[in-house]
């Protein structure tokens, strides 16, 4: 389990949303994380490579472009809208290499995911996608992420799927399709991965259930866009 933690965690990044003000200054909106899904190394001759793995130690790479996927809340604005014109997105690679400005690809109107891309000089590893289908009640699972900001990047928790397909109404009631499980994650993970033993992306961590409610305390029940779906999305993309 440390040797799955320990490899997926470069993957799973951080992604600030900023805003900029009426005096063209940037102001941190929303900080989540994200997942590196892709990555395409730019050569110096000026051909591509989609498989970056070929090319790590090689004095012939320029740069390596990477595709993250996160969720859309991460990057609306208050009005919970996602604005092009205004948006100011920036990757958070851990403390050794610092923050990146990325673009955002796309986003689904109808289920909480986005993309964006950015570049980096240095390799990363992307992460692969698991069948979602074949999860099942027990499944050990590891949330991968952000809580509470980049001070807490990386942060693994275990747990364990609580339930495979759980259906939640979202804002437009729409019933939306969840693995339920029982890792801890909070604010900050949003958009981060939830992986199984092996180091594969079952589901992107989206929400957990809580209440203000002193006679309705919930614990450990958050819930994550199956792959599945994600790679459903991703394909509408390329």
């Amino acid at each position: 389990m440390i040797a799955v933690s320990e490899a997926a965690r470069e993957a799973v990044v951080g992604v600030s949303n900023y805003r900029r003000n009426t005096y063209f200054q940037e102001v941190l909106q929303y900080t989540g994380s994200g997942v590196v899904y892709e990555c395409v190394a730019e050569m110096k001759d000026g051909s591509t490579k989609t498989n970056c793995a070929e090319t790590i130690g090689s004095d012939q790479v320029q740069n390596y472009t990477y595709m993250v996927v996160t969720n859309r809340h991460v990057l609306e604005n208050d009005s919970g809208v996602v604005n092009r014109n205004g948006l100011v997105v920036k990757i958070y690679l851990g403390p050794d290499k610092g923050e990146v400005s990325a673009t955002l690809v796309d986003y689904d109107r109808d289920v909480d995911l986005a993309v964006v891309r950015f570049s980096y000089s240095g390799y990363i590893r992307p992460l692969r996608f698991a069948d979602s289908d074949n999860l099942r009640i027990g499944t050990f699972v590891l949330a991968i992420g952000n809580p509470a900001g980049h001070e807490y990047h990386g942060t693994t928790t275990f747990g364990i799927v609580s339930g495979p397909l759980r259906y939640l109404t979202d804002k437009r009631g729409n019933k939306v399709a969840y693995i339920q499980h029982d890792a801890a994650i909070n604010s900050g993970n949003s958009g981060g991965a939830l992986v199984n033993l092996n180091g594969e992306v079952v589901g992107i961590n989206t929400l957990k259930l809580a209440t203000s409610e002193l006679d309705n305390i919930y614990e450990n029940m958050g819930f994550a866009i199956p792959s599945n779906r994600v790679q459903e999305f991703l394909a509408q993309i390329k």
